[in-house]
């Protein structure tokens, strides 16, 4: 059953469904659409150029397989049994994110983590405030997506809030301002924050601590320290004004600095100890603690 609310819609997808789906759109290439659409609509599944970030996938793939019918992606799905209630909000940065690290990263999550959301197949891309052709004012549909991860990490199933790291020692999801916001709604719903990231990564992060826990522990403080949202990355000056507005309305830039941070360390020691119980017979590194 897909499951419903008044403001959200909260169906996500299994880890088994969103490979699946990321397995059926690996290329595309260029493909004129019948009405002369926007230039990003004009492009269809084939064998051609890799898909190279989860921007593609929705520019390219979600949104003209979605716009005969104007549907949601997840009320596309046949297989009831790939859908439920969302447990886990997941944040990504799409531009820079490739469909098969974002399903490979997700693999090494929770193990209670059963059913993710992510924005772009959970939202509505024909019919959303701000979507291409809608007629709502700007200042309207941004503070949608502003209060959209709030609207979703409130629902009664949502268990957790996962932000996807691309790489261990310099994460991009962390210098976005919107990843932060996203992770800032997560800390205030009061839900648990987790990492993900693809083994190899994992593996990489074990081998520096292996190599030099101290210098791997300053890593981790030197990451989580940086972290600000005056400095954090945000394409649209209009965007990064609301969200700073947004922040000051919760406590002010500091707070929300202290608050991620603190979450940031945590998430690394929650990744260490995960590994510890994963690890090889040979690997006999401790979760390191942080300076």
């Amino acid at each position: 059953m897909h499951v419903r609310h008044p403001d959200v819609n909260v169906s996500a997808l299994t880890l088994e469904a969103l490979k699946s789906y990321a397995d059926s759109m690996k290329y595309f290439i260029q493909f004129p659409d019948a009405d002369g659409a926007n230039d990003a609509m004009q492009w269809r599944a084939s064998v051609c150029t890799p898909l190279t970030s989860m921007q593609h996938v929705l520019y390219f793939i979600i949104i003209p397989d979605t716009k005969p019918s104007s549907a949601v992606l997840v009320d596309t799905i046949a297989n009831q049994s790939l859908l439920g209630a969302a447990d886990t909000f997941v944040s990504v940065p799409w531009r820079a994110m490739t469909p098969s690290t974002l399903v490979e990263s997700l693999r090494t999550c929770v193990p209670a983590a059963r059913y993710f959301w992510l924005d772009m197949l959970s939202v509505n891309q024909h019919q959303a405030p701000g979507v291409m052709g809608d007629t709502t004012p700007k200042d309207a549909a941004d503070l949608y997506w502003l209060n959209l991860p709030k609207a979703v990490l409130s629902q009664p199933d949502m268990k957790r809030f996962v932000l996807v790291v691309d790489n261990w020692e310099s994460p991009n999801s962390l210098t976005r301002l919107w990843c932060l916001w996203e992770l800032f709604c997560g800390i205030l719903a009061g839900h648990a924050i987790h990492f993900a990231m693809t083994r190899l990564q994992l593996s990489h992060a074990a081998a520096a601590r292996r190599t030099d826990p101290h210098e791997y522990a300053l890593t981790i403080a030197r990451i989580a320290n940086g972290i600000d949202a005056h400095s954090a990355i945000c394409s649209e000056d209009a965007h990064r004004l609301m969200i700073t507005k947004a922040i000051d309305a919760q406590g002010g830039r500091l707070a929300f600095n202290r608050a991620i941070r603190g979450a940031v360390l945590n998430a690394y020691t929650q990744l260490e100890l995960q590994h510890v119980q994963q690890r090889s017979p040979g690997d006999t590194a401790a979760p390191v603690p942080m300076p």
